[in-house]
């Protein structure tokens, strides 16, 4: 279902009272835009709470380690060449909320996003949520088209109360550490990364009492 109230003239446009429903899936908001030479677009969403789990939505989590993906996503951006752009001459400020999301048979809560598309780039103002295990993850930065790749440069944090909870819900590789560790966990770093590679640096990693800092290229 779908409801809104539209108004508008050739050079603005307002849709507010948006309101759509899907299932017991529920998005409200409102969309404005000016449509000059320079068309710019504002759009502000909220969202109760989805089941992806229900939906079938996000299905077939991959079965690779992470290490396996980023080498993967290497060979294949080397040998196509890439063709990724973003549009120029557009304005899109975006703001999006959920309550919660299900997937994966756990739940995460307190999804915001606060983004603008501008001059060929997306400034990520913030993209935080609280995932399993009691994880607040936070990253902000940019993503802009660099050689026909999509490439983000910015800072990654996450403060875990469970980091292995959280870890196991991402499939993360937990084989041999023993069942008292990876409980706390501290994580923070600089991150530039594409299909080709990805960089941490600045990083600081505070794991059941032990701290460490340095940089890592993959």
């Amino acid at each position: 279902n779908l409801a809104a109230t539209v108004s508008g003239d050739p050079a603005r446009f307002e849709i507010s009272d948006l309101a759509i429903a899907l299932a017991d899936a529920r998005v409200q908001g409102a969309i404005s835009g000016d449509l000059s030479a320079e068309p710019s677009i504002d759009v502000a969403l909220t969202l109760g709470r989805l089941d992806l789990d229900k939906f079938g939505l996000l299905d077939g989590r991959s079965t690779q380690t992470p290490a396996a993906v980023a080498e993967q996503g290497a060979t294949s951006a080397a040998s196509e060449g890439g063709g990724f752009t973003l549009p120029q001459g557009v304005r899109v400020k975006l703001a999006f909320a959920a309550d919660a999301l299900d997937y994966g048979g756990r739940t995460v809560r307190q999804i915001r996003l606060e983004s603008l598309l501008d001059q060929g780039a997306i400034v990520v103002n913030i993209l935080t949520a609280q995932l399993p295990g009691g994880t607040n993850a936070t990253v902000s930065g940019t993503v802009y088209a660099d050689g026909g790749l999509p490439r983000f440069v910015g800072r990654a944090d996450v403060v875990s109360d469970n980091l292995r909870t959280a870890l196991t819900w991402l499939e993360g590789p937990l084989n041999g550490l023993a069942p008292d560790r990876l409980r706390k966990g501290v994580f923070g770093a600089d991150v530039d990364a594409s299909p080709k590679q990805i960089e941490l640096s600045n990083w600081a990693v505070d794991v059941d009492s032990t701290r460490i800092n340095g940089g890592l290229s993959l």
